[in-house]
């Protein structure tokens, strides 16, 4: 995410009659090769060589094979590097092996990479989500081009670039269910005459963490935070106006004043706020102004017997705990990953906030899928 968005202000820049700058995009990945799907690298000539500039890690390997086939074919086009033998096979394939990143390459300049990168800057902006379904593989007798993509926001704005209607449809309603999961899929819809394969891609605005009040966690809270490409707006009670300058990392550090305060936050589904107050009385007119808002994160850094006494008096004020507000609501605040010192439990904050906002649990990936146990009982049960 934050080198998607220091790669933006490139695009913006750059020379819209200049045909020689490519953009490379992960579309598709083995198992044996890390690419994020949708990961993005800009090609650009310099002294007779091609530098490459990524929004993510992606495989050293995938970066080397996009510079060397990057003036191959007739844009747009698609690319399948393969790494059993590390010899790259042009092919509009769809379906990738185990060891084999599918690359998609569009000049810069081009009307249909303008519209995506327009897109991103408006979700941005506006910070809300939005997805973008691309073309990625046409198979048979079927016309629909590739790099032929579909926009949709979450306020339910579309922009479609796909001419066949009956496919647009498909692929349009695959979209609002993945947009409402979040998370970026690859679809395929097969008909009489072929197959089309589209990835469905995912986009988030930077997370904006609101940090209310200071605390023994706040100066690594921001650190991470940063690291993460969030944006990062410390406010700061008129009783410790004296820490306004602690936070030089922070995008803003702010005297708050309640009364111009819900003005002055935008509170959305990719917001954060933490609480870390010195008083009750800010704690609990914090608690009436985020109870129904749209945030997607809130935590208290405070005591349990501080935090049952907001819930008690914000029941008692007739505001009900829905199962949405349980869900958002995190105190004790962060994940358990045994910290004690400050930077560890900002640690532990920040990542928690990673996984909410990720509609994740937290838990190891090695429970998730496949566990080195689960294969140590496998291996148990056969005899030698």
């Amino acid at each position: 995410m934050r080198d998607l968005q220091e790669i933006i202000p490139f695009v913006a820049q750059a020379d819209p009659s200049d045909p020689s700058v490519i953009l490379a995009t992960v579309v598709r990945t083995g198992e044996e090769v890390y690419g994020r799907l949708g990961a993005r690298i800009l090609l650009t000539e310099c002294d007779q060589s091609t530098e490459a500039i990524c929004d993510g890690y992606v495989d050293s390997g995938v970066i080397e094979q996009a510079k060397t086939c990057c003036r191959r074919g007739v844009f747009p086009y698609l690319h399948q590097c393969c790494y059993c033998d590390r010899n790259p096979v042009d092919s509009g394939y769809s379906h990738a092996p185990a060891d084999t990143t599918t690359i998609l390459f569009e000049r810069l300049n081009s009307v249909a990479v303008k519209a995506q990168f327009d897109f991103i800057t408006e979700c941005y902006q506006e910070h809300q989500a939005g997805a973008i379904a691309t073309v990625i593989g046409v198979e048979g007798a079927m016309r629909t081009p590739i790099a032929a993509r579909l926009f949709l926001k979450m306020d339910g704005s579309v922009a479609n670039h796909i001419e066949d209607s009956f496919l647009t449809n498909l692929i349009f309603q695959d979209t609002v269910k993945i947009l409402a999961a979040g998370q970026t899929r690859i679809q395929t819809y097969p008909f009489i005459d072929g197959v089309v394969t589209a990835l469905v891609e995912v986009v988030t605005p930077p997370v904006r963490l609101l940090l209310f009040g200071s605390s023994a966690q706040t100066a690594a809270a921001i650190l991470f935070a940063k690291q993460l490409g969030w944006t990062v707006i410390v406010y700061v009670p008129p009783s410790q106006e004296a820490n306004l300058h602690l936070f030089p990392e922070a995008d803003e550090t702010l005297r708050w004043d309640f009364e111009n305060l819900p003005e002055q936050i935008q509170l959305t589904p990719h917001t954060a706020v933490v609480l870390a107050t010195t008083t009750f009385d800010n704690d609990l007119a914090l608690m009436r102004l985020l109870w129904s808002s749209a945030v997607g994160y809130l935590g208290f850094i405070g005591s349990s017997t501080r935090i049952q006494q907001l819930l008690d008096r914000i029941w008692q004020e007739g505001r009900m705990l829905t199962p949405k507000t349980h869900r958002r609501l995190h105190s004790p605040i962060g994940l358990d990953i045994g910290a004690e010192t400050p930077t560890e439990t900002a640690l532990a904050i920040v990542s928690e906030i990673q996984a909410v906002l990720k509609h994740r649990t937290g838990a190891c990936l090695r429970e998730k899928r496949y566990s080195v146990e689960s294969a140590a009982n496998f291996f148990a049960t056969i005899d030698p």
